[in-house]
């Protein structure tokens, strides 16, 4: 069959529109995933942070941080940056513990995005290593 019998009968047209169709549910599926990226950071005492790759924000949804090492098990603080301006405030983050980050008011815009930055207590004497995963929306329940 050539492409001018196909055009007659519909059968192009049908397997473009089928195929358009599949094509784009997948695209919005793959623009509505949420980024869960890995950290491994290490963050210079005596109040010093350090920064995450930066993570596209799909949501409304708060932050979270998986954190799953703190060396020495130490406690460090879980902040939200947009660009160097902070846009949550600072959670207390221990080894093994899940935090939810609020943004401040306005500040948890989808589609830009946002990186993790950890700091030290200011009366740190030690640079202190951090692992975990981080995302810039909160999974759903």
């Amino acid at each position: 069959m050539n492409l001018k019998s196909l055009l007659k009968t519909g059968a192009l047209c049908t397997c473009l529109a089928i195929t358009s169709s599949t094509f784009f549910s997948v695209v919005a599926t793959s623009a509505l995933t949420r980024n869960t990226p890995s950290y491994n950071l290490y963050v210079p005492r005596v109040g010093g942070n350090a920064y995450s790759n930066p993570a596209a924000k799909v949501s409304a949804e708060s932050a979270v941080n998986n954190n799953t090492s703190n060396g020495g098990g130490k406690t460090l603080y879980s902040t939200i940056d947009f660009g160097t301006s902070n846009v949550s405030g600072e959670i207390k983050t221990t080894t093994g513990s899940r935090v939810i980050i609020p943004y401040n008011s306005g500040q948890n815009i989808s589609g830009k995005s946002y990186r993790l930055m950890m700091e030290t207590s200011v009366f740190e004497a030690a640079t202190i290593q951090s692992q975990g995963t981080w995302s810039p929306d909160l999974a759903p329940k």
